[in-house]
């Protein structure tokens, strides 16, 4: 059955953004992002001066170009001329950071991406629901992905595929018209259903992947149930889910995030800080101890005005409103493991301390819980991954990278396990983290 192409679709001001890649004769690639998401393209080859020690066969080298390329783009400081403005990669410079979060969100199958936009962070949530994270919900992204799951579907329809992928204006007009239909019928946001794939079942059956997502995981799965309630007369329908083939269709809840988003205001140099010959080990933050990261050196994130109803939280005076110092490891497979499996990688998935966290303060503890440490060395540092870039004279060099981040008070709760130094902080809201810094170290 064909579908009729409706170019009269209007979504005013707010019309997602759908970009159709790695189409083959039975499968689609789809990216679906929303109105306001703005990225800077992969620069054109042929307008960048290859460092002299550029491998072409080199993915790490090829990568490493591609994000410093779009990186410099948004900066605006460097030139594309790598020859002149050679790539540093010492743990001071602030691409050899870029390149560190590249890696991260890489471990999450999550793309890098740079905008000349500006954001702030107190709108994380609607963020990362429309499947795009900041640097103010990195820690939910690699740690828990149970806090921003999306229900994913996978409904046939009675359409052909050769038809649906004839051009690119027939398959964004296919996948405009099944969003507004999907967010219409669950009464959500466009902006909060997304389309992942398209694959060719036969001649006249294809199959889609889609997702719902919400701010809040309550409302997530009342539209996923509210959406599986009316799957079966969706026949009836007068728009393209009338095509839906009848059938007992499920949900699977799973993280879904597409792109982490950097804007040039995301960093503050300013406030760098080398911890590598620091002699100071201990002080205060938020009436608790701060173990200073001692070897790191600390790139500074930029939060001032990026939680504009709280100024106190990042304070340095234990005063009341101000959180304390805690430490989250990077290695996006080890962080969930402290969650779902423990240190002794049991085949029983569990919050390693969810139940001790419960009996000292309550259910309040019983959502999913998100790790972090008061050290970094012998804390989160053994949750960390390790990255590795080529310096300007062409040495391999390998570094590790820590989250610095405050906690608010009375939103955790403390264990001895699963570090070696410290405590461990089990927290139970999201929200009470916020990162400001990233730890970066050579490896030796």
């Amino acid at each position: 059955m064909s579908i009729v192409v409706n170019t009269q679709i209007q979504f005013p001001g707010t019309r997602p953004k759908i970009k159709v890649h790695h189409v083959t004769d039975t499968s689609a690639k789809i990216d679906t992002t929303p109105f306001w998401f703005d990225q800077i393209e992969p620069i054109d080859r042929r307008k960048i001066c290859l460092p002299t020690n550029y491998d072409s066969v080199s993915p790490i080298d090829y990568q490493t170009i591609d994000c410093l390329s779009r990186y410099r783009t948004m900066e605006s400081k460097k030139s594309l001329n790598f020859v002149n403005d050679p790539f540093q990669g010492t743990v001071n410079d602030s691409e050899t950071l870029v390149i560190a979060l590249n890696d991260v969100v890489q471990q999450c199958n999550v793309n890098l991406s740079f905008t000349n936009g500006n954001f702030k962070y107190d709108d994380s949530d609607y963020r990362i629901a429309c499947g795009i994270a900041d640097l103010g919900s990195i820690h939910s992204l690699i740690a828990s992905g149970d806090n921003i799951q999306t229900a994913k579907f996978q409904f046939r329809f009675n359409l052909k595929y050769d038809d649906i992928v004839k051009t690119n204006e027939t398959v964004q007009n296919f996948i405009l018209r099944l969003l507004n239909a999907i967010a219409e019928i669950i009464q959500c946001q466009t902006q909060f259903v997304r389309v992942f794939s398209l694959d060719k079942n036969t001649s006249d059956e294809i199959s889609v992947q889609f997702g719902v997502t919400a701010p809040q995981q309550n409302d997530t799965k009342i539209f996923a149930e509210n959406l599986n309630k009316k799957a079966s007369g969706l026949s009836q329908q007068n728009n393209v889910l009338s095509y839906v083939i009848p059938d007992n269709y499920k949900y699977v809840l799973e993280p879904a995030v597409s792109h982490l988003q950097l804007q040039k205001s995301d960093f503050d140099p300013k406030y760098n800080m080398d911890y590598r010959n620091y002699h100071t080990e201990e002080d205060q933050r938020g009436n608790r101890p701060y173990y200073f990261p001692i070897g790191w050196y600390r790139h500074a994130l930029n939060v001032k005005d990026k939680y504009p109803n709280d100024e106190l939280w990042l304070g340095m005076k234990n005063s009341s409103g101000e959180w304390s110092v805690a430490y989250h490891g990077t290695r996006a497979e080890a962080v969930k493991d402290i969650t779902r499996e423990g240190l002794l990688n049991s085949k029983t998935r569990k919050d390693a301390c969810k139940q001790e966290a419960i009996n000292q303060v309550g259910s309040i503890a019983a959502g999913n819980g998100i790790y972090l440490a008061t050290h970094c060395q012998g804390g989160a540092d053994m949750y960390t991954t390790t990255f590795q870039v080529k310096n300007k004279n062409g040495r391999e060099v390998r570094y590790k990278t820590v989250f610095q981040c405050r906690v608010q008070p009375d939103k955790f709760t403390e264990h001895d396990f699963p570090v070696c130094s410290g405590k461990a902080l089990r927290v139970y809201d999201e929200k009470a983290i916020r990162p400001y810094g990233i730890l970066i170290k050579e490896e030796e």
